[in-house]
């Protein structure tokens, strides 16, 4: 028979008005053939071919909710609202309507050779000739006859199953109502088994076919059917499939199950259901040509990506590594240095196979220099309580500067400020370490020299403009003893002045006798002068602050004593400690030899309105 023409600008795999016939009752052997073995692809080798699994028309049951991952599919089956494939590994998988368990195939099914979906109950053919049903067995259809066994051909129709045997005889059985489960008497030789409705068929190997059941659930056939076509069908409706892999539907059409999908160029097997169709499609491989990105440096600035499907389709391109870059508008967004992973994926169509490429890239931090290092010098102890604020720049990334001591003893870092602890030589270090973004900079280095300060500026800082008062305690004798109150201002170069009461004699106690000595008396307006003089020995804290220092003070009085001894800055105020000590005239007429004073602590008066003026009598605080 010849296939018909096609018209003019018509789509090739778009149903047209076709009419169909019941199968006769005797048929040529390609007929039935077809009908038998339409839902099975043809031979061929392993990961040879591509194929896609595509359905159309009904979809209540999810009976078109084809698993998007499927591959390697050799085999569909259709049934009433459920759909099975199998693999090539042999295992089978489900979808659709599963409210008797039809598309859930048993837990560990291999090595399965053939399927078949009844209408809510599905077969598996094992490789060993044995049968495995599962799904809905409310008229036995899912009980298979004991010792059943060298199964060649399986086939399911509502509620009945058929298997053709390795010796050429039929076995069926399930729901019987139409006669279907009911093999004709002394039928033998069979090359294939078919079922549909309440409808069986087998095919002779004489080419004639013997059939039994209810004829109305005879499966259709279009009249332009020709040698080497196969055919999927029921009562209702079929799927044409050519012999150059186009499709055509025939039959009804309430669910748009014989308008065949656009785009299909070659199917291989198909499969029809109630109300659905089912297509294994062999697809055209395609290639993706991904420009290669090699040895990124970051950037701001996106960087377009080039990528192309030999298919001239449409391509999505997709970042495996998101906190290195993402891709946005063909565009790729660095993010950070690392190992970068993007793909461009082609998800295929009805005529092409999916495609990806995938490549690996190294993303590198920017390449980058100190370019400054403020010089620091040479420092003086103590000269900056708050430290030296540390000023250095990199071509990229200044917040990633690190300052480093290579001795702090002498001068420490805390972040950007050097504090200044103790004299010595320090080398100060600026480096910028690596970051995501940008690379190590080698550092800049200087070397640091802090010396001790001149005495007169330690005087000038710690001492000067302060007022003090004490009291110096001494014998006169073996019982008497005599102090002296005095007060003084230091000036800001260190030099003291001021006043003072002498008190001569003991003052006597009413316990005892009139002392021996002179009584007590007092001699007013005594003047104090001196001075502070170094060398100043002093601590610095953490920060490089003063924390406390000694120098030696020299006290003149105008009746002739003095005393030397040293005055001490700690805690932010002054004491002050030494040894009175007699003239070689004026006192010694009284008695007076050597005496120790007592060590005071003197209160601390400081932030005097006017400058002290040298040798000028001050208005002491009390």
């Amino acid at each position: 028979m010849i296939n018909r023409p096609i018209p003019a600008g018509s789509n090739p795999q778009q149903s047209t008005p076709r009419t169909a016939v019941r199968a006769p009752r005797i048929r040529y052997f390609s007929l039935l053939l077809t009908l038998a073995t339409t839902n099975i692809a043809l031979p061929r080798a392993a990961g040879e071919t591509l194929t896609r699994v595509v359905g159309w028309g009904d979809n209540a049951q999810g009976q078109l909710a084809i698993p998007v991952k499927l591959s390697g599919v050799k085999a569909i089956a259709a049934g009433e609202a459920h759909a099975l494939a199998l693999k090539e590994d042999g295992t089978v998988i489900g979808w659709g309507d599963s409210l008797s368990g039809q598309s859930k195939p048993p837990s560990g099914l291999t090595t399965v050779e053939a399927i078949a979906a009844g209408g809510f109950h599905s077969l598996a053919l094992k490789r060993d000739g044995t049968v495995v049903a599962w799904g809905l067995n409310s008229a036995g259809q899912c009980t298979i006859p004991a010792n059943l066994g060298k199964v060649m051909g399986i086939a399911a129709g509502a509620a009945h199953s058929v298997a053709l045997k390795s010796d050429g005889t039929v076995v069926a059985w399930g729901d019987n109502v139409a006669g279907q489960a009911k093999v004709p008497g002394n039928l033998s030789n069979i090359r294939a088994v078919y079922a549909s409705g309440n409808w069986s068929g087998a095919l002779k190997s004489t080419g004639f076919t013997a059939t039994w059941g209810d004829a109305k659930d005879e499966p259709l056939v279009p009249h332009d059917f020709a040698i080497g076509d196969r055919i999927a069908s029921n009562h209702e409706h079929g799927v044409l499939l050519k012999s150059n892999g186009l499709l055509s539907g025939f039959g009804r059409n309430s669910k748009c199950q014989t308008t065949i999908p656009e785009g299909i160029r070659k199917a291989i097997a198909v499969a029809v259901g109630k109300g659905f169709s089912l297509a294994i499609l062999e697809l055209e491989k395609q290639e993706i040509d991904f420009k290669p990105l090699v040895g990124l440096i970051y950037k701001k600035a996106p960087i377009p990506l080039s990528a192309e499907s030999s298919a001239k389709l449409p391509l999505k391109l997709v970042s495996l590594t998101p906190a290195i870059a993402d891709i946005s508008d063909g565009k790729l967004r660095l993010h950070r240095s690392g190992a970068l992973t993007i793909t461009a994926i082609q998800e295929g169509n009805n005529q092409y196979a999916p495609a990806s490429a995938t490549q690996q890239v190294k993303v590198f931090p920017v390449p980058r220099h100190m370019t400054a290092f403020k010089p620091i010098g040479t420092v003086t102890l103590a000269a900056n309580p708050s430290g030296v604020e540390l000023e250095a720049s990199v071509s990229e990334g200044n917040d990633a500067i690190t300052f480093t001591s290579s001795n702090p003893k002498v001068a420490r870092v805390e972040g950007r400020r050097l504090h200044i602890l103790s004299t010595g030589v320090a080398q100060i270090s600026a480096q910028a370490m690596e970051t995501p973004q940008y690379g190590y900079a080698p550092p800049l280095t200087q070397t640091v020299e802090v010396k001790n300060p001149p005495t007169e500026e330690l005087i000038k800082k710690l001492f000067a403009n302060q007022s003090l008062k004490g009291n110096a305690k001494f014998k006169i004798g073996k019982n008497d003893t005599s102090d002296i109150d005095y007060g003084f201002a230091i000036s800001v170069d260190g030099e003291l002045f001021g006043r003072g009461t002498l008190f001569h004699g003991a003052e006597p106690k009413e316990s005892e006798p009139a002392p021996k000595t002179p009584p007590r008396r007092a001699e007013s307006n005594a003047q104090v002068s001196g001075s502070i003089k170094g060398p100043v020995a002093f601590n610095v804290n953490q920060q490089g602050a003063i924390e406390s220092a000694k120098a030696f003070i020299s006290l003149r009085f105008s009746n002739g004593l003095h005393s030397d001894g040293s005055i001490v800055f700690s805690g932010g105020t002054l004491s002050m400690s030494g040894q009175v000590k007699t003239p070689t005239s004026g006192l010694s007429s009284v008695g007076v030899t050597s005496a120790q004073t007592s060590k005071t602590q003197v209160t601390t008066y400081s932030g005097l309105s006017t400058p002290i003026q040298k040798n000028t009598p001050q208005s002491l605080a009390k």
